[in-house]
C-alpha cells in the first residue's frame, strides 16, 4: 500500500512524506466464512524509517 502521512498515527507525528508498506493476510475458512485471520505488516518499520529521512 502507498499513502502520504498527513496526520499523527500511533505516536508518530505527520511527516508529509509518501510511504509504502506491505501487509500479508492469511485467512482460515470454514463453511465459506472466515474463521480466523493473521496479519503481518511492516508499517511500523516504514514509519520509523520515514522519521530518519
Amino acid at each position: 500500500m502507498t499513502g502520504t502521512q498527513t496526520g499523527a498515527f500511533k505516536g508518530f507525528p505527520a511527516t508529509g512524506q509518501q510511504i509504502t508498506w506491505r501487509d500479508m493476510v492469511v485467512s482460515q475458512f470454514m463453511n465459506d466464512l472466515i474463521k480466523e485471520e493473521w496479519v503481518s505488516t511492516d508499517l511500523a518499520e516504514r514509519l520509523l524509517l520515514s522519521r530518519k529521512s
